[in-house]
């Protein structure tokens, strides 16, 4: 890896971050063609200005060690911390920003780690999170999947506390479709008797594979041994 370092100037107010090149360009095709096309990215500040700081300080982290911050109940239950791992009781938006951010900045990697770690999370994602996700990014990107995915098979009415009740009014279209024919789609099978009640989600399915070997590599990776 060369020495060469890049300026980067994130958010609104531009907070200037230094970072090698090479990192940015071995793990991310947009930085790559940024930095191979004609515009001289290395002898200009690149602007960020869409990202909030607290998600490139996530992506800096991840892209020097390819380890996503641990949470705080995580170092609780091993008792150690070391190196710059930031240490939260991370949110569910966090991590959305998160995966937004390597979606619009296009980093394959950071995007499957993130998806994996609100996949294997196993809650509920907050309202304030599907809006946001859906406001965001394409609704057939993993993360927009998983979420209709995940309401369909775990929501109840009594999970929604009076705060999240008044969220729903700003519920996004095409989450309300997407539950509603992935429903549909359910309770056929059901009655067709190809699944069970209490069929299982796959993190596999979540993750963007480019070929059919490839999944079945991943899905033989996952399984119990």
């Amino acid at each position: 890896m060369s020495q060469t370092i890049v300026t980067l100037n994130v958010g609104p107010n531009e907070l200037c971050f230094h970072v090698h090149r090479d990192l940015l360009m071995y793990y991310s095709p947009y930085f790559k063609a940024a930095f191979n096309s004609s515009f001289n990215a290395e002898e200009r500040a690149i602007p960020i200005p869409d990202v909030k700081v607290s998600t490139f300080y996530m992506f800096m982290d991840w892209l020097y060690t390819e380890r996503l911050p641990r949470t705080k109940k995580e170092v609780d239950e091993t008792g150690v911390l070391g190196g710059r791992e930031l240490v939260s009781s991370y949110t569910g938006l966090e991590f959305a920003e998160l995966y937004i951010f390597a979606d619009m900045y296009d980093v394959p990697g950071l995007r499957r780690q993130v998806m994996d770690r609100i996949f294997a999370a196993s809650v509920l994602p907050k309202y304030a999170v599907v809006v946001l996700a859906f406001a965001k990014l394409p609704t057939t990107t993993p993360l927009c999947r998983f979420f209709v995915d995940v309401y369909c098979q775990r929501f109840r009415e009594s999970d929604d506390d009076e705060s999240e009740r008044k969220q729903r009014e700003k519920l996004p279209h095409e989450f309300l479709l997407g539950v509603m024919l992935r429903h549909a789609k359910i309770m056929g099978r059901l009655r067709a008797k190809e699944m069970i009640s209490s069929y299982k989600l796959h993190m596999c399915d979540y993750h963007e594979h480019e070929t059919e070997e490839e999944r079945q590599l991943c899905s033989n990776d996952r399984q119990p041994k």
